[in-house]
């Protein structure tokens, strides 16, 4: 029997059959796709780090000859490796020191932060004209494996030379072939755009050791450390050194900030996920019900012939079964085709096996369900449609629709059928309609608002604490032309308000070790950017910045004791704040102190930095006074976009993803609600119309129904939405972090009303056109 009734279905309902295939397909490709794509994206930095011999530290002594020997041989090191701080152009190109770190011995990329081959083969460390690059490179030079690149390096005297912004490097050009596309945490591609990473090997360093450390200083070194126990042996470590003029960069505490990131992201895509499962579930759900219960009148028939329950449940069920499980399968192939292009955002830089991948702990469960669902939700619908005639459902009235009695007609009854689901014997459900229409005004402003946030954030530099567009170099390492003069030269151009005289040394405490940054502005310089309490004004205060507060375990009011070169002193943290980022922390790293606290930690004179950071005036243009000043003879460098504003942007598109499935998922709700009112309630309509109701009216009843929806959808939906939005923001940046400030997506709600009016009007247009043209006499005659 369900043979002979599945070659009928066929037969007669083939589209429709075709249609619902698809529709599985689809549903189950997207949804399988982004669980695991968020799942792959979650676990990719972890994946990286485990192929790759992480460095848990980086050691930045800058000092010539700093023992890295003894360094190996403290207790509790896995490997060491150095490298030289030293940039150089590539195609013409010029890239930041920190993209360009040749190693300076054998181990660098080979005991530690050993990069994973993504294509090709690693760069021989013999060789001198073999090099890897980074994915990013490929794209943004046009180049391929087995091509040339022309490097140019500096001269030894222009290495010895102070660092000049913009110097052009005048040493020997040297030809590298391509061998090898890889990455590792340390040599991952920056958020956004770049020009990606060119990873040289050790033995071009050897061949030009002068070009890339100089003659005068040719030990001058920076490196990174493994440790067998990982972060937590970090406090042993730094006893052992026993070095606390020795800045550390704690690597465990960027890897925990991107993983974090990561994490962020992936539970978006998850959220994503959610949603789109929901609308599938609703749209799938719906077609299927329609499906199946198009047969009711023979499947009745069938019933009263003798067909058993669970017979009745097989027939009906066997089309919609075989098309779910047409669908689910192909929904599989379509989530592993969809794998290619994740993860997506931050974990997509640290992806060790990127392309094709099928997480079948995901694509197997998703198959079975998917496969299961659609049958399950057939029968149901059958076992409904074929019970539907002994059932009475108890009415439930609404109060708003009673309230809506005096209106006129057309506009009662609408209200009426939004609100309340008929006395009939088919009654029409109101609520998923209701929430699908406030999930769709809540998503698209929670959306809106956190992407204005997020664009409003990345687009002010200040929010991330950066409130300087230039920068001078005064000094390194205690040794700079007085600080004075250079200052009063910087406030004479037009275009500087102030300057911050910023000296910076390294503090431990606790085994952590940051620096701490003068605080001691001369003309307008704008207050710090504070996330709570106030700035350090006296010697014995202290700002912290977010993450070096959690790793001292510090708060506003507590007390910190720290350690410089040789002095202790305890300090008042009054507040919490963002710095300026300098050559060796970021702008969520560090502490803020006055002169008079920077000198109970350190020497009178002694500094590892001194800069003079200058703060613009409005609408003043960067390029032109960082031109002037350099010809009065300063070195100048343009205030450089922090790497957690690229980030930010690079999470933007996924709440507004899910604003768009919400989006599907309020249309499909309302339109459902529409069209299924008008077939059901055809009854009620065809006696109103008996009694006068015209076309005119008809139509005016289901315009009012969608218009009602959208009603409730704006009420709800758009407090809920800005407190949703707001709250989201909130978590990020605390997160990221920075600066926050309640974001308000303007245009979005000056709009929101407006299209969801507009959007429920032409959901109602084509069951309006049904309603007026109603057979009123075939239906009360059938009645």
């Amino acid at each position: 029997m369900t043979a002979l009734w599945l070659r009928l279905e066929i037969r007669r309902r083939l589209p429709a059959l075709v249609a619902l295939t698809l529709l599985v397909a689809l549903s189950t490709g997207v949804v399988l796709a982004a669980v695991a794509g968020a799942l792959r994206g979650m676990s990719a930095l972890d994946r990286l780090r485990a192929v790759t011999l992480p460095a848990t530290i980086g050691l930045l002594p800058n000092e010539p000859g700093f023992d890295w020997d003894r360094v190996r041989r403290l207790p509790g090191v896995a490997a060491a490796g150095t490298f030289a701080s030293s940039p150089f152009v590539t195609e013409g190109r010029s890239a930041s020191a920190v993209a360009f770190l040749p190693p300076a011995d054998g181990e660098m990329g080979r005991t530690v932060e050993r990069p994973v081959v993504l294509a090709g083969r690693a760069a021989d460390p013999r060789r001198a004209d073999e090099v890897t690059v980074t994915p990013r490179y490929l794209e943004a030079h046009g180049k391929a494996i087995g091509d040339t690149i022309t490097v140019t390096l500096l001269t030894p005297e222009q290495m010895d030379a102070p660092e000049v912004p913009g110097r052009v490097p005048a040493g020997p050009r040297i030809e590298l072939r391509i061998v090898g596309v890889a990455r590792s945490f340390l040599n991952s591609d920056p958020p956004e755009t770049g020009p990606g990473s060119v990873l040289p090997t050790h033995a071009l360093f050897e061949r030009h050791r002068a070009n890339f450390t100089g003659a005068a200083s040719p030990g001058n070194l920076n490196g990174v450390v493994r440790l067998t126990g990982g972060e937590e042996a970090l406090p042993a470590f730094v006893a052992a050194l026993d070095r606390p003029d020795v800045e550390i960069w704690n690597v465990a505490e960027a890897v925990r900030k991107d993983q974090a990131m990561i994490a962020f992201e992936g539970v978006a895509a998850l959220a994503f996920a959610l949603t789109a499962l929901v609308a599938a579930a609703l749209l799938t759900g719906q077609a299927v019900a329609r499906l199946a219960a198009a047969g009711e009148p023979e499947l009745r028939v069938l019933r009263a012939l003798g067909l058993t329950r669970r017979e009745l449940l097989a027939v009906g069920a066997a089309g919609p079964a075989l098309a779910g499980a047409a669908g689910a399968a192909l929904g599989v192939a379509l989530a592993v085709l969809l794998s290619a292009w994740t993860p997506i955002g931050s974990a997509a830089r640290m992806e060790p096996a990127p392309g094709i991948a099928a997480d079948w702990l995901v694509l197997g469960p998703g198959w079975a369900a998917a496969t299961l669902a659609v049958p399950v939700r057939a029968g149901l619908a059958v076992w409904a449609a074929v019970r539907a005639g002994s059932v009475r459902p108890v009415a439930r009235r609404s109060a708003l629709a009673e309230l809506a009695g005096r209106l006129p007609v057309p506009v009662a009854v609408g209200t009426r059928f939004a609100l309340e689901p008929g006395r009939g014997r088919r009654p029409v459900p109101v609520r998923p309609a209701l929430l699908g229409a406030v999930a769709g005004v809540l998503g698209v402003l929670a959306a809106f608002t956190f992407a204005d946030a997020v664009d409003d954030a990345s687009a002010e530099p200040a929010a991330f604490g950066q409130t300087h567009g230039l920068s001078a170099h005064f000094g390194y390492n205690d040794d700079g032309a007085p600080a004075a003069p250079l200052i009063a030269t910087m406030l004479r151009d037009p275009d500087v308000a102030g300057v911050n005289d910023t000296r910076i040394g390294v503090a431990t405490r606790a085994g952590a070790s940051f620096s701490v940054l003068t605080y001691a502005p001369a003309g307008a310089w704008p207050p710090a950017v504070l996330t709570a309490g106030a700035a350090a004004n006296r010697a014995g205060d202290i700002v912290l910045a977010p993450s070096t507060a959690g790793d001292l375990g510090a708060a506003v009011g507590d007390e910190v004791a720290l350690a410089g070169s040789g002095r202790t002193a305890s300090f008042l943290v009054t507040g919490i704040g963002l710095l300026p980022e300098s050559p060796h922390s970021g702008y969520s790293h560090g502490a803020w102190v006055t002169p008079d606290g920077y000198d109970r930690l350190f020497a009178p004179g002694e500094f590892k930095f001194r800069l003079g950071l200058a703060a613009l005036r409005p609408g003043a243009d960067p390029e032109a006074a960082a031109a002037r000043l350099r010809a009065a003879g300063l070195q100048i460098e343009l205030t450089a976009e922090v790497q957690q504003a690229a980030q930010l942007r690079g999470i933007r598109p996924l709440p507004l993803l899910l604003a768009a499935f919400l989006i599907v998922l309020a249309v499909a709700a309302v339109a459902h609600a529409l069209t299924s009112a008008v077939l059901r309630r055809r009854r009620e309509l065809a006696v109103l119309r008996a009694l006068g109701m015209t076309r005119a009216q008809a139509r005016g009843v289901v315009l009012t129904q969608g218009v009602v929806l959208a009603g409730a959808g704006l009420v709800f939906g758009v407090p809920l939405g800005i407190a949703l939005g707001r709250t989201l923001w909130r978590v990020m940046a605390d997160l990221v972090p920075v600066l926050y400030r309640p974001p308000l997506a303007e245009a979005a709600l000056a709009l929101v009303a407006p299209a969801a009016l507009l959007v429920a009007c032409a959901a109602a247009l084509w069951p309006a056109r049904r309603a007026a043209r109603l057979p009123v006499g075939m239906i009360l005659r059938a009645e």
